[in-house]
């Protein structure tokens, strides 16, 4: 499970890049390097579970941005057109705090793994060990504050549609295997 997650943080690395100019790269594509069944063979379990937790999360993330982003961002506009605060702010924070509420209800288990989990960031080929590393403990750092009260009242963001896109994203994910 360890190599899951990193690899589903994984693409995060990608904004500790400080001239940001790596792109993420297409689902596809990433498939098609790493993922098909005669290159996946060759490789260790731990590195497998790497690789497709980084597949889950593009794939997820194209979930989120297709069905979730368009519909809140294009509501957030036609309500807050005077606003000073942006779409892209307030849904960072709503999701800091779902997070927060999240580690607050069902307890810091997943946290605790990766804070304890010793991964071994040089196995993937491709891949920047240090900024892996460095991803990691920025995690920890920030949902290690996950205490801190969240009591708030969210606009766009709600446990309904949480769960909704998890669904969509667990069912996707799911498909691939199959």
């Amino acid at each position: 499970m360890p190599y899951l997650m990193m690899g589903s943080i994984a693409p995060d690395a990608n904004a500790l890049n400080p001239a940001g100019t790596e792109a993420l790269p297409a689902k596809e594509a990433f498939y098609e390097k790493y993922l098909v069944p005669e290159r996946l063979f060759l490789r260790s379990d731990m590195t497998r579970s790497f690789l497709w937790g980084y597949y889950f999360r593009l794939l997820s993330d194209q979930i989120w941005q297709e069905q979730f982003i368009k519909t809140l961002s294009a509501e957030f506009a036609e309500q807050n057109q005077n606003s000073e605060t942006s779409f892209e702010q307030l849904l960072k924070d709503e999701t800091d705090a779902m997070d927060f509420d999240f580690l607050k209800e069902d307890g810091n288990q997943l946290l605790d793994e990766l804070k304890n989990a010793q991964i071994n960031t040089s196995l993937f080929y491709g891949f920047d060990p240090e900024q892996l590393s460095e991803l990691k403990n920025r995690i920890i750092k920030h949902y290690d504050k996950s205490n801190q009260g969240t009591e708030r009242t969210y606009t766009y963001l709600s446990k309904a549609l949480m769960d909704r896109f998890i669904d969509m994203a667990s069912d996707s994910c799911i498909n691939m295997l199959l």
